[in-house]
């Protein structure tokens, strides 16, 4: 590398290291902190916890995750926000009507995750795949199923 290119990495390295102490300052989660600088989050947490030690912050890392678990997830707008109570609402009929164990068995999702989503909508980031499942359970076929979900 050139001495001009390594200037750069070294500010550029700089900027990411402040941002996340700012977060970090701002009792944000980690795993939103590793998403907002783009970093993986094991590597995040360790930065973390090094900027921690070297500038003394009292940073509570559980307790940042629990105040933020019913908040929307980072980079996730409220556009979103009706499709994730839907899927809430029709999951949460689905556990009313079967047990668990049936939904789990078509779905794919634990019953612990099926709670998490109908009770707590922003909790579970649903995969193409539980979807698609999910819809093949209701038995709606799966392009109606997603028309009704994403509507506007």
């Amino acid at each position: 590398m050139t001495s001009s290119a390594l200037e750069r990495r070294q500010a550029l390295l700089h900027d990411r290291d402040q941002q996340v102490l700012d977060l970090l300052r701002e009792d944000t989660p980690l795993k939103n902190i590793a998403r907002m600088v783009g970093m993986p989050l094991d590597h995040c947490k360790v930065l973390c916890y090094k900027l921690i030690k070297d500038h003394d912050l009292a940073y509570d890392s559980a307790g940042a995750a629990k105040a933020a678990q019913d908040q929307m997830p980072i980079g996730v707008t409220s556009d979103s926000d009706k499709v994730r109570h839907r899927l809430a609402n029709l999951l949460y009929d689905a556990r009313q009507k079967d047990h668990a164990l049936t939904i789990a068995g078509a779905t794919g999702l634990t019953s612990k995750q099926q709670r998490l989503a109908s009770e707590r909508p922003y909790r579970h980031d649903w995969t193409l795949g539980e979807l698609e499942r999910f819809a093949r359970y209701l038995e709606i076929p799966f392009p109606e199923f997603c028309r009704k979900i994403f509507a506007c």
